[in-house]
C-alpha cells in the first residue's frame, strides 16, 4: 500500500473522482493517472499533511478533471467498431455494399456487425435474418403470382430487409459497446 493511499484526503479525492467518472470508458485510466501524479508530486513529503493539501489544491476540483476527461475527443479512445462511425460503415455495407459489391459487401458488413460490441445478440440475429427472411417471402410471393418476376422478388425482398435492418441497427447501436440488455 502506498503512502498516499493511506492519506484520508487523497483517498477521498480519488474516490470522488472515480464516482464522477462512473460509466466513462477511460475511468480507471484517469484515476490511475491522477493517483500517479499525486505520488510523483508528493515525493518524499508524502506524510506531510500540508504538502498533501497543497498538491490536491494544485490539482483542482475533481469535478473539473472528470468533466475534462469526459469531453476528451481522443479518437483512439474507442475501437472503430465501438464508435458511431463504425456502426455507420457496418450499416452501409449491409445495405448499399450488398448491391455495389454483390454478396461480398453484405458478407463484410455481417462480419463487422458480429465483431462489434455495440449491439446485443438479438440485434445481430435480427439484422442478419431480416433480409434473408424477406427475400424468401418475396420469392414465395413471386411463385404464387406468376406474372410477378422472380428476380424482382429477390431484389425487393433483400432490399426491404436490408433497409429495415439498417434502421433497426442504427436505432439500437450503443457507442462504446455498452449495448442494452435485450
Amino acid at each position: 500500500m502506498t503512502v498516499t493511499a493511506q492519506d484520508p484526503a487523497v483517498r477521498s479525492y480519488l474516490k470522488t473522482l472515480h464516482t464522477l467518472l462512473e460509466g466513462a470508458p477511460d475511468q480507471e485510466l484517469v484515476v490511475d493517472g491522477v493517483r500517479q501524479h499525486i505520488i510523483d508530486a508528493l515525493g518524499p513529503e508524502a506524510s506531510d499533511p500540508a504538502r498533501v493539501r497543497d498538491v490536491l489544491h494544485e490539482l483542482g476540483d475533481p469535478a473539473a478533471i472528470a468533466a475534462d476527461a469526459r469531453t476528451s475527443t481522443n479518437p483512439i479512445q474507442l475501437p472503430f467498431l465501438q464508435r458511431r462511425s463504425g456502426a455507420i460503415l457496418t450499416v452501409l455495407l449491409l445495405t448499399v455494399g450488398a448491391f455495389i459489391v454483390p454478396v461480398a459487401g453484405w458478407i463484410v458488413g455481417l462480419g463487422l456487425l458480429w465483431f462489434s460490441t455495440g449491439w446485443t445478440l438479438v440485434d445481430k440475429l435480427t439484422a442478419t435474418l431480416a433480409p434473408i427472411v424477406l427475400t424468401v417471402l418475396s420469392l414465395g410471393l413471386a411463385y404464387l403470382f406468376t406474372p410477378f418476376p422472380a428476380h424482382l422478388g429477390l431484389l425487393g425482398g433483400f432490399a426491404l430487409g436490408s433497409i429495415g435492418a439498417a434502421v433497426f441497427l442504427l436505432a439500437r447501436f450503443r457507442e462504446g459497446g455498452r449495448a442494452h440488455v435485450a
